[in-house]
């Protein structure tokens, strides 16, 4: 599926079937909606959104035996309830699962993982960790991993950092169920006197602290 320069196309009620092959966009947006059913057979296929300004929605289910692969700097949102078993590789770009997602995802440095659904399967990220700050206290868009999240020299992306509040606030920006949160940070990347601290099941950003960003254990 090459959908070049396309500004708007929305696919509905049916099945797409990608085998070994990519589904591609340069620019606009295209919507897979919650009829529809994606279907990964076989290998791995490439998701490629290859303008930074591209944004692939998927409402609907991906499942199948195969595995994906996020890359090309744009969007990929996994809204839907995705149960294909090949894994997940986030080469470049963004991924967003609003959704859920089964099976492992892999982070590699170039990509960003974001997110307010769950992933039911191990993280393991050498990339970024994308949070969205809204305007009340503690409020960020938080990752919910049903398994170990792994971190190998990742960083933290934050998305409206103005709407940081509060010199006792925390905003929970990952968390575990039925694993824990391992690895460093690199970088020394959050606004001045906000830290990365890490209980072994939630990631948080606590204010209070001079400098640049460590990981608290």
């Amino acid at each position: 599926m090459n959908l070049a320069s396309v500004n708007s196309l929305v696919v509905s009620n049916g099945i797409v079937w990608l085998n070994n092959s990519a589904a591609t966009t340069t620019a606009g947006t295209v919507t897979f909606d919650a009829y529809t059913t994606n279907r990964l057979d076989s290998g791995t296929v490439a998701w490629n959104q290859s303008a930074a300004t591209a944004t692939q929605v998927v409402n609907g289910v991906v499942m199948g035996a195969g595995a994906l692969q996020k890359t090309g700097p744009g969007v990929l949102v996994l809204a839907g309830a995705s149960s294909y078993a090949g894994g997940t590789l986030v080469s470049n770009g963004t991924l967003n699962v609003s959704g859920s997602l089964t099976g492992a995802v892999t982070v590699a440095a170039g990509g960003y993982l974001t997110g307010a659904g769950t992933v039911v399967g191990a993280v393991t990220n050498s990339g970024y960790i994308m949070t969205t700050i809204t305007n009340s206290a503690g409020a960020c868009t938080k990752l919910n991993v049903n398994g170990n999240l792994v971190l190998q020299n990742a960083q933290v992306y934050l998305v409206n950092p103005g709407n940081l509040t509060g010199s006792a606030s925390t905003y929970t920006i990952a968390q575990t169920t039925g694993g824990t949160i391992s690895g460093t940070f690199s970088g020394a990347n959050l606004p001045s006197g906000w830290q990365i601290k890490n209980n072994g099941t939630m990631l948080q950003l606590v204010s209070g602290f001079p400098g640049t960003m460590f990981l608290i254990q």
